[in-house]
């Protein structure tokens, strides 16, 4: 049973996307320095997935591998010792690529644009596209683009 003293928090879970690690991170009072506490994330596959952490002046933090949950509500349970509980709620997204529509057969000496709109990617991660060419050749291309959002005006 949790002493009368201690509290434990959960800072709201961010919205995140499946290709970027993400940290989760609460508060604490009535815990010592050093106490371990378990921190679960279940997505919506149902898979609870814990982290250790450490209370250091009155806070802990745990960083969740990109990969680890799948697109969907996520819940984080933070647990001490002694059983007392918080939980709170994020949104992982999955990043989307919606292609505009190519001719269905291609001439050899034909220059096609290709275009798309990506969104929940994070700036800098890699993009592949991959072009199935006849007797199953495959041309793949990779770039990735840093772009700096603009702070409004």
């Amino acid at each position: 049973m949790p002493a009368p003293s201690e509290k434990l928090s959960t800072v709201l879970a961010p919205t995140v996307t499946l290709a970027q690690p993400f940290a989760l991170s609460g508060t604490t009072s009535g815990l010592a320095d050093g106490t371990q506490i378990t921190v679960t994330v279940v997505g919506t596959d149902g898979v609870p997935h814990n982290y250790p952490a450490t209370v250091t002046g009155g806070a802990w933090s745990v960083t969740v591998p990109a990969g680890t949950l799948p697109a969907g509500s996520y819940d984080v349970t933070a647990t001490t010792p002694s059983g007392l509980p918080a939980t709170t709620q994020g949104t992982v997204l999955a990043p989307v690529l919606a292609p505009a529509p190519l001719p269905a057969t291609i001439g050899p000496s034909e220059t096609v644009n290709l275009s798309g709109t990506l969104t929940n990617v994070p700036v800098g991660t890699p993009v592949t596209i991959e072009l199935a060419g006849p007797g199953g050749s495959v041309q793949t291309f990779t770039w990735s683009i840093d772009v700096a959002v603009a702070a409004p005006r």
